[in-house]
């Protein structure tokens, strides 16, 4: 959600002389500037750059302008997808420095109405789903909140291995799809059943999956996706002076606006 940025954050992408976006953050950046401003961090083969190339085109634009700005989609930080960049402009001496912002971590689960913590819950693990070596026999303490990052396709697989690994098939899990925005939708079951619950999902791509008792909290705080107009598409002619304006309201009450 483009709206999520902090208050410097959106203060350093207006005033930029140029901003270099991951590909999943461009509408963040295009929201707020002009598009001349912005360029991708998609090479000519259409794949995203590597860390270091991405880094190498910072500093070839910082050349030609006092303030580049890098536009990171996730949490980096968390991801360290920043360390070969920074090792790149260190090495060139370019001063930079690290504006952080809403975290997916924290970010999501607020929109999927649950906290990572409470009731015998007292810890956080923070894990990527497609790590190999996951130690799945450490996963198994039910006052655990377990996090796996870029895993929406791999929700029935975590719950397997966690499964054959001795946690109780009773654990809830929830599989959140384009947090944050109003095509989030987050689906909620246990590990023992959630397998089957999605054997005939088509909905695939980028997720964020929970585990944990933490999740029973969504009973009770769900607020996202209990707008009035979630679910909804609402076409807008383009005639419309007020585009804007109407965007914003039916964004508000959990539409997807489109024009």
């Amino acid at each position: 959600d483009p709206e999520l940025l902090t208050v410097r954050a959106l203060r350093l992408l207006k005033s930029a002389d140029k901003i270099v976006a991951d590909s999943q953050a461009l509408h963040i950046a295009l929201a707020y500037v002009h598009e001349d401003k912005v360029v991708s961090t998609v090479g000519e083969d259409e794949i995203e750059l590597e860390p270091a190339e991405a880094a190498k085109l910072v500093l070839e634009y910082a050349r030609e302008a006092q303030l580049v700005v890098r536009l990171v989609i996730g949490d980096p930080i968390i991801s360290g997808r920043l360390v070969p960049e920074i090792s790149v402009l260190r090495r060139s001496h370019a001063n930079f420095e690290i504006v952080p912002g809403v975290s997916e971590v924290t970010g999501i689960p607020a929109f999927a109405g649950f906290n990572l913590t409470g009731g015998k819950s007292h810890e956080v693990r923070i894990l990527n789903g497609t790590d190999s070596g996951i130690e799945w026999e450490s996963l198994v303490n039910p006052r655990e909140t377990l996090v796996f990052l870029e895993s929406g396709d791999l929700a029935s697989a975590i719950a397997d291995k966690l499964l054959k690994a001795g946690r109780d098939p009773l654990t809830p899990i929830a599989l959140t799809r384009n947090g944050t925005t109003v095509d989030q939708r987050t689906t909620m079951s246990t590990l023992g059943a959630v397998g089957a619950l999605l054997k005939g999902s088509k909905d695939a791509g980028p997720g964020f999956v929970v585990v944990g008792e933490v999740i029973d909290q969504r009973e009770k705080y769900n607020w996202f996706e209990k707008k009035e107009l979630v679910g909804w598409r609402v076409l807008i002619p383009r005639t419309q002076d007020n585009t804007a304006e109407m965007i914003q309201v039916l964004k508000a009450h959990g539409a997807v606006p489109s024009e």
